[in-house]
């Protein structure tokens, strides 16, 4: 959230606009606007259309198809945004099911923007995995596990943690 938080503050202080103005004009709390510039929140599609309509900027929201590689790992909790809790609910995974995922995804993590929503759910997952379900964090490949040392401190959200500890908790 926080590059997205970045955008919003650069293109508002490029239109010389103050952030009492944009919201009221986007129909925002002060205060949400501030916590969204800062990264410190998490907002709601609509006011992200209502803040970006202002600011003469383009929401875009991409199907999770397009991400095929991820998308395999939805009915084990990953935390992709529109992601269904009912797509987590239907399946019910097992430890090596989800070892079998993670160790022939092979380049999925590999091939992910820095910074992007979609590497900072995969990170928080596995984070998530390693530190309260080592016996199946060993169980992965080197690659894998690799990947998850090499990430700065910026590629995890603990909420995102908890949400997918949360989920994993159900079935393993």
């Amino acid at each position: 959230m926080a590059q997205i938080g970045m955008a919003l503050k650069t293109r508002r202080l490029n239109l010389d606009m103050t952030q009492a103005i944009l919201a009221v004009k986007s129909g925002v709390s002060l205060a949400t606007l501030q916590n969204i510039e800062a990264g410190r929140a998490n907002p709601a599609l609509g006011t992200m259309e209502a803040i970006c309509g202002v600011l003469k900027l383009e929401v875009f929201v991409r199907p999770i198809r397009d991400l095929p590689a991820l998308s395999g790992l939805l009915s084990f909790g990953l935390p992709l945004l529109g992601a269904p809790a009912a797509t987590v609910a239907k399946v019910r995974p097992t430890s090596m099911s989800l070892i079998a995922a993670l160790n022939t995804g092979g380049g999925l993590m590999h091939g992910l923007r820095t910074g992007s929503r979609e590497e900072k759910a995969l990170a928080s997952f596995l984070w998530a995995l390693r530190d309260h379900y080592p016996s199946v964090w060993r169980k992965l490949n080197a690659r894998t596990r690799s990947w998850l040392g090499e990430l700065d401190d910026d590629a995890f959200s603990i909420q995102l943690r908890r949400l997918s500890l949360r989920r994993l908790s159900g079935y393993l």
